[in-house]
Parts: structure tokens; sequence; C-alpha cells
């Protein structure tokens, strides 16, 4: 009778605390709601929790509270930072990060939200990268184009070997991102913007698309205006990963074989950030982006920094490192969702040369087209 009665007691208190424990997820969750517009910060600490605890976790902790003899001997359950959640809701200070305790403070520092995974030479939160965000008006103005910087660029030697096979495929979300050296009068950062594709980052992806074919890599590089795309449908820049991603999942749908997805981009920083000489060498300098908010983020995070260390042993301090954004500060996904190959790759910024772009596509097309060769889940080639 008495056994019993103790295990009745016991899963009255089990279940008490299983529906307290609910009720304090359910408090965090309208927390979260009721602030999304005013506070970024708390809705980027529970969506951060929320995507690595999962149900089970959940049940689990509530179990292991009661028993530990229900979960199994030696089994081990993640700990639900219900405490420190609750803390940095109410307070907005994450005590892993002094830029919190300014965050909410000053105007735009939540530019600097990012998070650095590698640092190359030269980078730390001082010299992150800039996404300017023009208005329509800016993107459609046509600038006259400084063809005496359009050096010529040297041809490409016939690779030894080729795959068949289109594996890769490059485009532009912000197509429109120019270089100053390469627009006449164009003198500030917001003023490298260009529709013509001779001066702006499709001219990096159509240098990519040729350098990768001289190492055996055949690819697939899509050109679309898309300032016109948004124009057309009446979106601005803020649309253009919406824009991006519909183009991306009709390719993908259509080519199976498709493996590899490089979306180019240009720095907005200035040329003390993004130039590099290299034995003799101008270079523009280049930096890796991975979006956290996806599925598909460890493996595309683990696949950016190999293409940082290979590049770093034979060109000390051409890449900037590899930064992690997510839906604090810009997109957060920038279609990696959709590939496990993915990387959104900055080549220099507002100030290089064309001279400078070519050098480090070059050296970019030749260890990326390492990584393929010997890449063993893309198939016999």
């Amino acid at each position: 009778m008495n056994s019993t009665k103790r295990s009745s007691n016991n899963i009255l208190v089990f279940y008490l605390n299983s529906t307290f424990l609910s009720i304090i997820i359910s408090l965090l969750l309208v927390t979260v709601i009721s602030t999304a517009f005013t506070n970024k910060l708390s809705s980027e600490i529970i969506g951060t929790w929320l995507y690595k605890i999962n149900n089970t976790n959940i049940f689990l902790s509530a179990l292991q509270s009661q028993n530990h003899y229900m979960i199994g001997k030696g089994v081990e359950v993640d700990k639900i930072p219900v405490q420190s959640m609750i803390f940095q809701l109410a307070t907005n200070i994450k005590p892993n990060d002094v830029r919190s305790l300014l965050g909410n403070e000053i105007p735009g520092f939540y530019a600097f939200d990012y998070r650095i995974h590698i640092a190359g030479e030269g980078t730390n939160y001082t010299t992150l990268p800039h996404e300017s965000s023009p208005p329509m008006e800016v993107l459609l103005k046509e600038r006259e184009i400084a063809h005496e910087q359009l050096e010529e660029i040297e041809e490409e030697i016939s690779p030894e070997k080729t795959n068949e096979k289109e594996l890769v495929y490059i485009y532009q979300s912000h197509s429109w991102e120019s270089f100053l050296p390469l627009l006449k009068g164009a003198k500030t950062p917001d003023e490298a913007t260009s529709n013509n594709s001779k001066v702006n980052v499709i001219a990096v992806g159509n240098m990519l698309k040729g350098k990768l074919l001289s190492h055996g890599i055949v690819a697939k590089h899509n050109t679309t205006n898309v300032t016109e795309q948004l124009l057309s449908r009446g979106w601005n820049y803020y649309n253009s990963y919406q824009y991006s991603r519909e183009v991306v999942e009709e390719v993908l749908s259509s080519n199976n074989e498709l493996k590899y997805l490089i979306d180019i981009h240009r720095d907005s920083v200035r040329k003390d950030k993004t130039h590099i000489k290299i034995n003799g060498k101008d270079y523009a300098k280049l930096l890796f982006i991975v979006g956290e908010e996806n599925k598909n983020f460890k493996e595309n995070l683990d696949f950016a920094s190999n293409l940082h260390y290979a590049i770093e042993e034979h060109f000390p301090g051409l890449s900037r490192g590899v930064v992690i954004k997510n839906k604090s500060e810009g997109d957060g996904i920038y279609n990696q969702d959709l590939s496990d190959r993915s990387i959104l790759l900055e080549v220099g910024g507002v100030d290089n040369t064309m001279v400078e772009l070519d050098n480090s596509v070059e050296v970019f097309a030749k260890y990326f087209s390492e990584l393929v060769w010997e890449d063993k889940d893309v198939g016999d080639f």
C-alpha cells in the first residue's frame, strides 16, 4: 500500500514538474513574441537555444530531474539553461560577449553582431565585413565605366583533365556590387554600384567560371541582373536573397549533379582591409561567410574552414577568415540550406582593381578545385 502510494506521489510530482517546465518555456516564448519588434537580442537568444535544444532533451531533462535510473545508466542529458535564458532575456546581456553591454545603447552597433570562427590576418571586431543597403534609385543609376582599368587578363591554360559534370553553381545575390576603380567619378562606397556585368561582381563570377575550368571543374554561372528582377517585382534590396533563392532552387531542381554553391559578393570596407601584396603581386583579400540559421551549418562551416586553411597555407594573409552570421544581422541562411557545400564568398572590397580581383580568384579556384577533386561524395568524375 505504501509502495503504491509512493509511486503515485512520484508520478504526480513528475507531472507537476513537467507542467511547470512547460509553463516556463511557454512564458519564454510569449516574452520573445512580445518583444520581437523591439528587442532584437532577446529573440536571437531564444532562437539560438531553441535551435540547439530539441524536444527529446526537454523531456529527458524533466525525467532525469525526478529519477536518474529511468533514462538508463551513464546517459547524459544536456541541461536546459533556463536561468541563463531568463537572465539574458531580462537584461539583454550575454555573459560571454562584452559587445552585448553596448549593443542596444549605441545606434548601429548591432552591425558588429557577428561571430568570428577563424580570424585571418588583420581580422577582428573592428574590421568585420560591412553590408551596405542602397535604395533602389541608387542601384538603378548608370555609371560610366573606366575602360582603361579593364586590364587584359591572361588566357587560361587547358586542363590536363576535366570533370564533365556541372558540379558548381556560381551566382550573385547582389549583382550590382561593383568597384570604385572601375567606375568614373565614383568616390564613396555607396557609389560602388553598377548594372554593367563588365565591372560588377558578375565579372568576378565570369573569372571564377573560367579559372575553375582551367583546373578541370565545370561550373554553371548565373549572370542575371538582379536589380532589374527586383524592380520588375516591386521589390527592393532586402528581397535580394529571396529572389536568388528562387533561382538556385530552380537550377537545383533541373540538375541534380550540382553540389557546390558559390554566392559572390564584395565588401564595403576600404582598401586597407581588402588589399595585400604577396611575392610582389597585388591581391584582393577573400572572406568566407557562413549562415548559422540552417540545417547545413556545420558542414558548410567545415567546408569554408578547409578552404581558408588551404589558401592560408600557401598565401598567408590572403584570406580574412571565416565569419558566422545569424538572423540578428543579415539573412542568416544565405541559401546555404540548399547544399552542404555552400559558401558566400566576399572577393575584395570597393577599392580593389581588376588585376587584384583576378589574382585572388585564381588562387581561390586552384584550392577550391583541389577540394572538389578530392571529394569522394560527388561521385565518379
